[in-house]
């Protein structure tokens, strides 16, 4: 299975795929040149990496006055993952309540 096309299924835009693909390549870098790797212009890389450090599966910090990004390790996603299933599985008697209505 295509890794973007994965990162879509559990929830990535393509340009979040992307960016997240560029800064797992590029180390800490900065929003220039994950702009330049990932072939977007750089204002869009800017919401995206907020969305992605908001998310939590790309860090922020800031070295010499200078902004990076750095991706978290891929298991991050997992973790993602786990947390969504928790909610879902706390939803479903709600859920549940709200199918036997209609039926």
């Amino acid at each position: 299975m295509q890794i973007d096309r994965l990162l879509n299924q559990i929830g990535f835009s393509k340009n979040e795929a992307k960016v997240y693909m560029a800064a797992l390549e590029s180390g800490p870098s900065s929003a220039q040149e994950l702009a330049k790797n990932a072939g977007l212009p750089r204002t869009t890389v800017y919401s995206v990496l907020n969305y992605l450090v908001e998310r939590g599966v790309v860090g922020k910090t800031t070295h010499q006055g200078k902004t990076r990004f750095l991706a978290d390790p891929p298991d991050k996603l997992l973790s993602i993952l786990n947390d969504l299933r928790t909610q879902v599985e706390k939803s479903l008697p709600q859920l549940e309540a709200i199918y036997n209505k209609s039926e």
